[in-house]
């Protein structure tokens, strides 16, 4: 069985979407843990009318942020892998499947990352995202890393490898340098996620992560890389912030913290534009339809 684990904050807008791409999955022997972050809004409501025995969801009415609701996710999971979900995103109908195959085919590996397809606010394709290989921990540093929310892993590597809880918005890079050396990693070229990114670009939360990647950079820099680099990189991603702040002031608000994104041709953005709607059109089991109850 795979765990699919999708942790939520204030997404009442997009969340009972986010679900549908779980249900559309071709690969149906999953659970859905639902981790609520203490939303202020309509999201744990709107969690709570799914009535599926394969959907648990856990509320504590607190915020603890991503990296601890993560690491409670692999200690809930009964699943053998565990594939991650943003509570904005969607997962293609194939993910299931082809993690399990890929797992299944490669059996010595413990994460896995894949291509994504990046998709606006009303859910259409805008470009491709591919996915990014590094070698060494000292490439991870310098470049950083694949898409995070594409990563799916076997349960064990993930309850032996928790998220460090010192970096809120860096939780993903923190991760990586302290687990590469020992973790197997495996990429999948082809799109198996739709990352959405909002138009509500935010210099101040751009920010706040960049001084979390600072964190990370001054704790293992100085060992990977030597002071010269460490401080080069550190030098880096202060002037990336300012330019951020000066495309903000003269209205290039488009300027996004995201990676490089691809071109997709038209047919691409048709096929997908069809996946996605089938996807969204599901109807998900409720009280109404069902009678089952939700596992709290």
């Amino acid at each position: 069985m795979v765990t699919i684990g999708l942790p939520f904050f204030n997404n009442e807008s997009s969340l009972l979407d986010t679900i549908r791409s779980v249900f559309a999955q071709t690969y149906q022997d999953w659970e859905l843990i639902l981790v609520d972050d203490g939303s202020s809004d309509r999201s744990l409501e709107l969690a709570r009318t799914i009535r599926d025995e394969r959907v648990r969801l856990f509320s504590d009415g607190e915020n603890k942020g991503l990296a601890r609701r993560l690491n409670e996710i692999a200690d809930y999971a009964r699943g053998d892998l565990m594939l991650r979900l943003d509570a904005d995103d969607l997962m293609h109908p194939t993910r299931a499947a082809r993690i399990v195959e890929y797992f299944r085919t490669n059996p010595n590996a413990d994460a896995v990352f894949s291509g994504a397809y990046v998709i606006d606010e009303s859910g259409e394709v805008t470009g491709f995202q591919p996915v990014v290989e590094r070698h060494t921990v000292q490439e991870v540093l310098r470049k950083f890393f694949a898409c995070h929310p594409t990563l799916a892993g076997t349960t064990r590597w993930a309850r032996a490898n928790p998220y460090p809880a010192r970096t809120k918005r860096a939780e993903d890079l923190d991760l990586w340098c302290k687990c590469f050396p020992t973790t197997r990693f495996e990429y999948i070229t082809d799109p198996l996620y739709y990352c959405r990114i909002q138009s509500d670009y935010s210099l101040r939360k751009y920010a706040a992560t960049a001084n979390d990647h600072c964190r990370v950079i001054l704790s293992y820099g100085p060992d990977m890389l030597g002071l010269p680099s460490t401080c080069y990189l550190l030098a880096r991603a202060q002037l990336k912030t300012l330019i951020h702040g000066a495309a903000r002031l003269v209205g290039l608000n488009a300027l996004s913290a995201r990676r490089s994104v691809a071109p997709v041709t038209s047919r691409v953005r048709e096929d997908e534009h069809h996946i996605i709607a089938d996807m969204l059109a599901l109807q998900l089991p409720s009280a109404a339809t069902t009678g089952v109850p939700c596992a709290f």
